[in-house]
């Protein structure tokens, strides 16, 4: 288990975004969620590289995050969070969303979080 100190984490707690959120992108690093990765420890043969450059998963997304900006880093976990939220609903609920529907739905989330910000945190006018 990694330490609270990493870059990683010291990335992604800051973001202004819903607790619940950040809290699955912290689980997914942690390896919390049921992935391929965690399948491969249970001798479940799958891949645990990702297909496109051929890295560690958690290596990539640590990479990844170092590598962004504040947004970036702020629309990527939205990112997870709502593929994991599709994901989720498909299996149990047998809802199926287009990949329009739920890039609409972060981009759409995005904004809301990007408002609310604003609202709470006004600038304030040059004297």
């Amino acid at each position: 288990m990694t330490t609270i100190n990493t870059p990683f984490y010291i990335a992604l707690w800051p973001l202004q975004l819903p607790r619940k959120i950040k809290i699955i992108m912290w689980k997914i690093y942690n390896d919390f969620l049921t992935t391929y990765v965690d399948l491969s420890k249970k001798n479940v043969q799958v891949f645990t590289v990702c297909p496109l450059c051929q890295d560690d998963y958690r290596k990539w997304l640590a990479k990844t995050f170092h590598s962004a900006n504040k947004s970036s880093r702020k629309l990527l976990t939205l990112a997870f969070w709502a593929i994991w939220f599709v994901r989720n609903r498909l299996i149990h609920e047998g809802v199926r969303q287009t990949v329009s529907e739920i890039s609409r739905s972060i981009l759409g989330y995005m904004h809301g979080i990007n408002a609310l910000a604003t609202i709470r945190n006004p600038i304030s006018p040059s004297q």
